[in-house]
């Protein structure tokens, strides 16, 4: 396994197959990571001493070797004989503009193309982003070339697929050049296009970023801002508040589908930390995450539309329920960990794991828990982002608490708590005051008392003193956790009808109306 450590790089898997390309004189190699179920799709930089042949003999092999070199075809421009590469200065995705812009300026090693029959799809020219007024045509053209000849897919959002319609053309000439092209577009059309290229011997992505000016604004990132809201949605109640905005059930006027409206009060949070948590959730895809939609802005505040979950937060819907125990408390525990894998593959930390940010969306099958309230969320590259400590310390980090520099694990931390409290129904280092419940987190001065833990297994207990560490550094990451004895328990199927001793929920209940008096004193 390799963990990254520079923004450039990426972080990879033992066994994970990778595609090459590019290389430079620090033996560092650029290379694409297919998605899967931990996280998406990425480029980036990783150490040579890692790369290594498939799974197998322990050699490479011929056709391996014609890939690995192959994976960085030389294609000679007309008008660049040199060969090196002449991707517009708009582009994002070419490799020059990325080894230039992230400080490794070394030139990539080249092999042509002819030294073999058969070459994985590469892209010559990128998509490059174009901006074009409501109602014009909008053509996005890029050059991908292999052998054998690749098959062409393009996507909206990186979701939807585009086919051939009254207004869409698609085009892939024998040159390579890839076209599509939109007539009388509008502002709906703006967003991410992409062009995937896919043949048996690998696969490649091209992106570009699409805006349609029209009554609507775009702003330097592509997000849309609309102003439009009262005449969109119908306010149907308040759903809950926190520090900087309430959230407000409404009903879409022209669907009547229900959704939930986070209204974010102008003069507590700019415009652009709005935009960039709606960019953040839009970027992500993950069953834990809820999926936003819109973003809207009216005289008093920003507003984000998002998927309304009815059944609300986790703690209260366990409390509903007429029996809970230590197998359920298992799988969500498992969920969360789960998507905080997912986050931190993406060097993501969400930094506000607590209870009111836990929801859950119930299927006729399962539950589901959902993560919310990416207000705080930072990507980690480095050590030395501080957290302000606001609100109530409770399952906020030494680190934060003391003001020293957070990082992915952060997270790992309070989902210890979470933990705690879901078993016990009481908070492992709250004190009379504030003051005293840091000292308590500093000190990590916390003990499982027989009155609240005398039925929990000792696997649960293990799971949480591996987590309350209060070293950074040496603190268990999300996956680790999630390898654990207590979470492996709970995926074993049960054979016995008979459920697991019941866990009182009494505690909870408590629990969660001490948070609701607390939030309405901070209010007051």
């Amino acid at each position: 396994d390799y963990l990254a450590i520079k923004e450039d790089e990426i972080s990879v898997t033992r066994g994970e197959v990778v595609q090459i390309l590019g290389t430079n004189q620090y033996n560092m190699f650029l290379v694409h990571r297919p998605a899967n179920n931990h996280c998406p799709a990425a480029e980036g930089w990783i150490p040579g001493n890692i790369l290594g042949p498939k799974e197998g003999d322990g050699s490479l092999k011929k056709l391996s070797w014609q890939m690995f070199k192959l994976k960085k075809p030389s294609f000679k421009d007309k008008n660049n004989p040199s060969g090196s590469s002449s991707g517009g200065a708009g582009d994002t995705n070419s490799l020059e503009r990325r080894t230039k812009s992230l400080g490794r300026e070394g030139k990539s090693k080249i092999v042509g193309p002819d030294l073999a029959y058969e070459m994985p799809p590469v892209v010559q020219h990128p998509l490059t982003s174009v901006t074009v007024q409501a109602g014009d045509m909008a053509v996005l053209t890029c050059k991908i070339c292999g052998r054998p000849r690749p098959n062409i897919a393009w996507r909206f959002q990186d979701v939807t697929p585009i086919a051939i319609g009254p207004r869409t053309m698609l085009m892939y000439n024998e040159d390579g050049v890839a076209t599509l092209q939109l007539s009388q577009v509008s502002v709906s059309d703006s967003g991410e296009y992409s062009c995937f290229a896919s043949s048996e011997m690998g696969s490649v992505v091209t992106r570009c970023t699409l805006i349609v000016l029209g009554s609507e604004r775009e702003e330097a990132t592509g997000a849309i801002w609309k102003a439009t809201f009262e005449n969109d949605f119908m306010d149907a109640g308040e759903i809950c508040r926190g520090r900087f905005a309430v959230v407000r059930k409404c009903i879409q006027k022209c669907s009547g589908q229900e959704l939930a409206a986070k209204c974010i009060t102008r003069r507590l949070l700019s415009k652009q930390a709005t935009e960039t948590e709606f960019n953040t959730l839009q970027s992500l895809q993950h069953p834990s995450l809820a999926r936003v939609f819109d973003l809207y802005e009216a005289k008093q505040n920003l507003i984000i539309i998002m998927q309304y979950l009815p059944h609300g937060r986790l703690f209260e819907y366990i409390c509903s329920k007429p029996h809970f125990d230590e197998l359920q408390a298992a799988e969500y525990v498992r969920q969360l960990l789960d998507v905080l894998h997912y986050l931190h593959n993406c060097r993501i930390a969400h930094l506000d794991v607590k209870p009111e940010n836990l929801l859950v969306e119930v299927g006729p099958m399962s539950t589901s828990v959902k993560l919310i309230d990416f207000g705080d969320a930072r990507h980690i590259y480095n050590n030395y982002y501080i957290h302000p400590m606001v609100g109530n310390p409770e399952f906020m980090a030494p680190e934060i608490v003391s003001s020293t520099p957070v990082g992915l694990l952060t997270d790992v931390w309070s989902a210890g708590i979470i933990i705690y409290v879901l078993l016990s129904g009481v908070s492992p280092f709250l004190d009379e005051s504030q003051e005293e419940t840091c000292s308590n987190i500093i000190r990590n001065d916390y003990c499982f008392p027989d009155e609240y833990f005398a039925g929990i297994s000792p696997e649960a207990k293990d799971l949480m003193r591996l987590i309350l560490i209060e070293d950074l550094s040496r603190r268990p990451t999300a996956h680790t956790c999630l390898e654990s004895a207590w979470i492996r328990k709970a995926l074993v199927p049960r054979n016995s009808p008979l459920r697991p001793k019941p866990i009182l929920t009494s505690r909870l209940s408590d629990f969660i109306e001490r948070r609701r008096h607390q939030v309405r004193i901070l209010d007051a």
